[in-house]
């Protein structure tokens, strides 16, 4: 794990900013119905919306032609799937949903502390030098304040049946993604091979189907494992309230 300068200046003053912007719409929303708790949620996601958007329109405007690579279907690029599923649907799915967006979150959040700039490159070097720097900047980071305002506002409830809305969503965008880094020969999510030297030694060993299924299966069992444990945790807390 290695900061670069840039990184170390301007990661935590954007951490530091995302927790204000929570606190202070904690304080202002905490006590208002969950309807209203949505807003900034809802915000969030179409800001990420309207900035896909945005690049795609700047894509195909492109004089060298479109660039298979601005296709949404990076793992992180998914996150405002996942949001507007999560906040523009209804009832129980709108519930299970969240919890799944939330999973999502986590695994951003956790990679990107770990390995900045794995995740958005040079961006916080020069993050108003064109569109597409800030644009990863700021999605990743309103991915990450998503996460920040879903802890404060206790939007995470983990059951024991959104293991299987988490295999049924990942599952299904690991086929997408694997057959279309197949037919448009572009390494989205690090499908085709690896930037990590020992999964691309694994791979290079292997075989290209060992290599996919494995991070499939990582991708997806870590996700239902952070289920599991935490409906359990939460389980046993409720279970000593009780007492």
């Amino acid at each position: 794990m290695s900061y670069t300068k840039a990184e170390l200046i301007v990661l935590p003053i954007a951490l530091i900013t995302m927790i204000l912007i929570t606190v202070l719409l904690y304080y202002f929303l905490k006590d208002k119905p969950k309807k209203i708790q949505d807003i900034p949620f809802q915000i969030i996601t179409i800001l990420l919306i309207v900035g896909e958007i945005i690049k795609q329109i700047l894509e195909f405007s492109k004089s060298d032609g479109y660039d298979f690579w601005a296709i949404p279907l990076h793992f992180c690029s998914t996150y405002f799937f996942w949001f507007a599923l999560a906040e523009f649907s209804k009832d129980s799915f709108k519930t299970t949903m969240e919890n799944v967006a939330f999973v999502a979150s986590v695994y951003l959040v956790v990679g990107f502390y770990a390995m900045p700039k794995g995740i958005i490159g040079s961006a916080c070097e020069n993050i108003f030098e064109n569109y597409s720097t800030f644009h990863t900047f700021f999605f990743h980071h309103l991915v990450i304040l998503y996460f920040i305002l879903g802890v404060a506002f206790k939007r995470y409830n983990p059951k024991k049946q959104y293991v299987k809305s988490w295999i049924i969503c990942f599952s299904a965008y690991f086929i997408l993604a694997t057959t279309c880094a197949h037919l448009l020969n572009t390494n989205y999510f690090n499908l085709l091979e690896s930037s990590i030297p020992l999964m691309e030694s694994f791979r290079l060993w292997a075989g290209q189907i060992p290599y996919t299924l494995i991070m499939a299966f990582v991708t997806i069992a870590g996700g239902a494992i952070f289920i599991l444990i935490s409906w359990n945790v939460s389980n046993k807390k409720l279970e000593t309230v009780k007492e």
